[in-house]
């Protein structure tokens, strides 16, 4: 008898710029590269603290382990961003990236609903650079 799989969580972009806002509170923790057992229940009592204030605003419960997975797979995404777009900066030799064309293109081609995507996709980008830039604190 198989064991039944998990069901898929779908986070909203509210839900993605409260963990984000909720983990910077807590990065000290979060991000500490000791690996002691004493660290390792200090981040699951922290995760648990992000996972009560988290579901205290949404109308869809996380558990802190889904809450964990996310934040892990936005850092991940962030990181990826960035080394493409080192890529592409590197392939133009310096000159205007793929990426940065696009952007300005749509931009100066559609209306305001666009501008107002582009503005969406620039707070995404913000957080995307937040993530990347966590320093790992020393403990």
């Amino acid at each position: 008898m198989s064991v039944p799989r998990a069901k898929r969580v779908i986070f909203s972009d509210n839900d993605m710029n409260m963990l984000v806002d909720l983990v910077y509170k807590y990065k000290h923790i979060i991000e500490c590269k000791k690996t002691d057992a004493l660290t390792w229940k200090d981040k699951d009592a922290t995760w648990i603290k992000i996972s009560d204030a988290f579901n205290a605003s949404v109308m869809e419960k996380k558990t802190p382990e889904q809450l964990r997975t996310k934040y892990d797979n936005l850092k991940k995404d962030a990181r990826r961003y960035f080394a493409k777009q080192r890529q592409d900066i590197y392939r133009t030799g310096g000159g205007i990236n793929k990426i940065a064309e696009m952007m300005m293109t749509k931009l100066e081609l559609n209306d305001g609903t666009e501008a107002n995507l582009h503005r969406f996709k620039h707070r995404r980008l913000q957080l995307a650079s937040y993530l990347v830039t966590f320093q790992p604190q020393q403990c």
